[in-house]
């Protein structure tokens, strides 16, 4: 795993630079990244096919759907057409979310402003702003939210349809209804919270996974004078990690004087009537809820957590093949973190299927996610901040603590939200990045094999 931290390091240092570099090194790199035109010769209009993707949800997965599809020039399908994706990218707030820097905004709110871009950034979709109420055989209906059809209903035709609508989560981590579907009101929301907890004596921090921990080590970086705890009915931090992990996590909080509670549930009743600011970290609930199905779904064949959808390992819904899940929303049969990383690599997938069908429909595609990583499971990546120069760098089972994974952290949002603004360099770091993990996951499976 060590070159692949190498590369995260070096790419970051080249975007950083590319990004104060004057003349024509600047603009080369970082102009937002150009749509090729429609050649001048071809087909007429009307022996044009137009594909029409609609993509629910902005966000790391639909995002990445809008950005893997723009550009797509005209091509010969394989009965002789030519064909051209027309892609629509609906959201109902009119910013994307940057949520993993969020704890990071509540004790440092300085940031809020990094955190948020226009919806479909460097992409060419075309956005509208509206509130899906259903998808239904070929039709997404939703009320419009902006101009003078605000409130209005509206239909919308689509040959594919990619749902991305991602989850709830507790605010004020992600957004909590329509109070915060605009910039202004979602940044006024975190500037509150930060100030509300900069006035705080006692915190408590409910949940002791990567977002709890986080969030803890955070606050008494910034706040070491005030007094904060971690609940959790597990016995251990970060248990979605190897082991080390929650062991170093809690030695580096304890030593800090937070004091972590493992083992019970947490008395909410309790740390209220002791006046403690309370921050729920645990779970998450997909927002399936739009779509909807005239056919008989076929037999779940897994436990999924109550508003997922179900999809198959070609990404699709129900029995629709036209239809597809990608994010927090779907449950795979290949069990997986649910991370910004992971709602990008089934984004990129699907917008790879797209692609290809909308040349042959008869195609033959590899199933998720073997066409990305070539087996049969995605790499488990993350990185864990413990304050602003300490953290986990983690990778399958290997980890490795301390200030080189805070220096990753501040590379991968540094250039993540640059790349989320339609940043062509950084764009291409990421890509680069990600093709490394695939690389780097197969051998480490190699290696695995080999050895046991």
């Amino acid at each position: 795993p060590l070159p692949v931290m190498a590369c995260h390091v070096v790419l970051g240092f080249l975007v950083l630079l590319a990004d104060a570099s004057p003349g024509n090194l600047r603009r080369m790199l970082l102009r937002p990244q150009a749509v090729p035109s429609t050649p001048a010769a071809g087909p007429t209009t009307d022996e044009l096919a137009i594909k029409k993707v609609v993509i629910v949800g902005g966000s790391f997965g639909g995002w990445t759907v809008a950005k893997k599809l723009s550009g797509v020039p005209e091509r010969r399908a394989s009965d002789g057409s030519s064909v051209k994706l027309d892609v629509t990218l609906i959201d109902r707030a009119d910013y994307f979310e940057y949520t993993p820097g969020v704890l990071r905004a509540l004790t440092q709110p300085s940031v809020i402003p990094m955190l948020h871009s226009e919806v479909g950034a460097g992409t060419d979709a075309s956005v509208v702003r509206g509130n899906v109420e259903e998808i239904q055989g070929s039709k997404v209906v939703l009320t419009e939210l902006d101009g003078a059809d605000a409130k209005t209903k509206r239909e919308i035709d689509f040959d594919y349809c990619v749902i991305a609508t991602g989850s709830e989560y507790s605010h004020p981590i992600k957004a909590a209804g329509t109070g915060e579907w605009t910039r202004e009101e979602r940044q006024n929301v975190l500037l509150e919270k930060a100030w509300q907890l900069g006035n705080a004596t006692d915190v408590a921090i409910v949940g002791g996974g990567i977002v709890g921990v986080e969030l803890a080590a955070d606050i008494i970086y910034k706040y070491p004078e005030k007094n904060v705890k971690v609940l959790d009915m597990q016995n251990s931090l970060l248990p979605e990690l190897p082991p080390q992990c929650g062991k170093y996590a809690r030695k580096w909080l304890e030593g800090k004087g937070v004091k972590v509670e493992l083992g019970a549930p947490a008395d909410l009743d309790a740390l209220r009537n002791e006046d403690y600011q309370i921050f729920m970290c645990v779970g998450y609930k997909p927002n399936g809820h739009v779509y909807k199905s005239e056919e008989e779904s076929p037999k779940p064949d897994r436990v999924a957590p109550r508003g997922a959808l179900i999809v198959d390992n070609m990404m699709n819904v129900g029995r629709q093949k036209n239809v597809f899940a990608v994010g927090d929303v779907m449950s795979h049969p290949q069990p997986e973190a649910k991370t910004a990383y992971t709602a990008d690599l089934s984004g990129n997938y699907v917008a790879r299927v797209i692609k290809a069908l909308t040349l042959d429909t008869n195609a033959q595609i590899k199933p998720y996610p073997e066409l990305l990583t070539g087996l049969d499971s995605v790499p488990l990546v993350t990185c864990v901040s413990l304050g602003a120069w300490d953290g986990i760098l983690v990778f399958n089972n290997f980890a490795l603590p301390g200030k080189f994974a805070a220096l990753v952290k501040w590379l991968i949002f540094s250039s993540k939200t640059r790349q989320l603004r339609g940043n062509a360099a950084c764009n291409f770091a990421w890509d680069v990045a990600e093709s490394l993990s695939f690389i780097l996951h197969r051998l480490d499976r190699a290696r695995r094999k080999k050895t046991s």
